[in-house]
């Protein structure tokens, strides 16, 4: 229902999600469908999508995979250069591996 979309083409599962009813609930500010447990369990299994368990992790395992992906970025920043759909180069393409590794990015640029 959230990637349905009046003009354009139908979804089909396994596509990247459009979310396009929930952009236009966000623009019509309302707060009670974005806010509703199941869209906010839809956007929490896309963003951590990567990372299966991670919210069922305790606070150390996940601590311990922030810094792995944290140290590990530029490996997986030229793995993605060279072969952008091998298995490591889609782990870097879930949101929440990219926001890390852009953290990472940007806390190594702020130390230099």
């Amino acid at each position: 229902m959230l990637n349905y979309d009046q003009t354009g083409e139908i979804w089909d599962p396994g596509e990247t999600q459009t979310l396009q009813r929930l952009k236009l609930a966000l623009h019509c500010r309302q707060k009670a469908f974005v806010a509703h447990p199941n869209v906010q369990q839809l956007l929490a299994s896309i963003w951590y999508e990567g990372l299966p368990g991670w919210r069922r992790w305790n606070i150390f395992q996940q601590a311990f995979e922030l810094i792995k992906i944290g140290l590990m970025f530029p490996f997986y920043c030229i793995t993605y250069m060279i072969a952008p759909n091998s298995q490591r180069g889609i782990f870097l393409k879930n949101p929440f591996v990219k926001f890390v590794c852009h953290s990472a990015s940007f806390l190594c640029f702020l130390a230099l």
